[in-house]
């Protein structure tokens, strides 16, 4: 029994920490790339760790924010992104 919890923490832990780890590079890495690439690993990291908040504040802001600046068609697609991160956050 102990080694399924074991298994279990480590499996989970290891989870958790790769989450964190990509939200940390989505939002503080110096060679971020572009709002869509942010985003894209915004995605995986929620894949991850779903429990972490503050990703879905954060990318439902900066996609937001991105549409506010971009023309027609790219703001309708980051508007459904922020949408699609609110809802998530």
């Amino acid at each position: 029994m102990l080694l399924i919890l074991s298994v279990a923490g480590t499996y989970h832990g290891v989870r958790a920490g790769l989450g964190h780890w990509l939200y940390y590079r989505a939002r503080y890495a110096p060679d971020k790339g572009t709002v869509t690439d942010i985003l894209v690993t915004a995605r995986t990291a929620q894949r991850f760790y779903p429990h972490n908040y503050r990703l879905c504040e954060y990318a439902a802001e900066l996609a937001h924010d991105a549409a506010a600046q971009a023309d027609a068609p790219e703001r309708a697609r980051l508007l459904v992104e922020s949408r699609y991160w609110c809802e998530r956050g």
